[in-house]
């Protein structure tokens, strides 16, 4: 969950984590990052703190998923812009540039291979619990 200005600490304990993550659960892990209307774009330190990970992880991440939040006309622009992206970086993990949390969960859910009846929903549920928890922090 990305929120005001991202930093280089902060990608390196989600790195620790995706590591982990998908070291547990090779083949059946993925990434849902959550940029709020209210970030800022990455220095280029923490856009290459935040990328370095993905060499690493190869195939043992089955997805990612990129929720950039907001109306206004710069997100519609920002998902443009990374969509188009997309297409002259070489992806590792399946990668999909989303508006809504509800979206990118039905999207990732294949890639992580579960067959839960309603786990679209309890992943959208987990991921607002987080935001209110580190709202309230």
């Amino acid at each position: 969950m990305w929120r005001q200005q991202p930093t280089p600490d902060a990608f390196r304990t989600r790195n620790a984590a995706l590591l982990e993550l998908s070291k547990e659960h090779a083949n059946h892990s993925a990434l849902i990052e959550i940029v709020e209307e209210t970030s800022k774009p990455p220095s280029d330190e923490t856009r290459r703190v935040a990328m370095e990970v993905f060499k690493t992880l190869g195939s043992s991440l089955s997805g990612i998923a990129m929720t950039l939040e907001g109306n206004q006309v710069r997100s519609a622009l920002n998902r443009a812009i990374l969509t188009s992206m997309m297409f002259f970086v070489k992806q590792l993990q399946p990668t999909k540039i989303f508006k809504h949390p509800a979206d990118a969960a039905r999207w990732i859910r294949p890639y992580v291979q579960v067959s839960e009846s309603g786990f679209e929903n309890n992943l959208v549920a987990a991921l607002e619990e987080l935001r209110s928890s580190i709202k309230a922090a």
